[in-house]
């Protein structure tokens, strides 16, 4: 087996969960930033990454980190928010308030019979400094990843394409 591991990956879909749902939040208003740092890439690099590993019987046996680049999230959601033509988040979200966060934000959710915000494990992660190499995959298959600039631009584009009555 080839082992693909990749980042956060960004790019249109489903804006109720996961990633997609970054920019649904950014829209709607998001007052605090995660602490940390983690890693992003495009669902596209993905998909090509994962042809390339699949026609490469080199890659049997192997892990590979899929990572366009590790971005602070103060720095993330800035770009996403610029890209929605929001106002970015102006607070830190302190690790001390982020657990007790993410447990409120779950129950509350229990309480409605909705999905969480975040999930608690998701809010506590956030604060974690993470940063992911990329040169194993990009050296053994000379691959360029998308700059994550422009992901969030075309994220942004087919976020608004989705919701354009939502437009301010």
């Amino acid at each position: 087996a080839t082992i693909l591991n990749p980042c956060i990956i960004l790019g249109a879909g489903d804006w109720r969960s996961g990633p997609g749902r970054l920019f649904s939040t950014v829209d709607r208003g998001l007052p605090v930033y995660p602490v940390g740092r983690n890693g992003f890439v495009g669902a596209q690099d993905v998909a090509r990454a994962v042809v390339l590993a699949l026609a490469a019987p080199e890659a049997t046996g192997e892990r590979y980190i899929l990572c366009a680049e590790s971005l602070w999230y103060k720095d993330f959601f800035a770009r996403v928010a610029a890209a929605l033509g929001r106002r970015p988040p102006r607070w830190p979200l302190l690790p001390a308030l982020a657990g007790p966060l993410g447990w409120l934000a779950e129950r509350a959710a229990g309480l409605v019979g909705a999905p969480p915000f975040l999930e608690h494990e998701a809010i506590l992660a956030s604060a974690y400094d993470s940063v992911y190499g990329n040169a194993k995959f990009r050296e053994a298959f000379g691959f360029e990843y998308t700059p994550i600039g422009q992901v969030i631009a075309e994220t942004a584009a087919a976020y608004r394409a989705a919701h354009p009555r939502e437009q301010r």
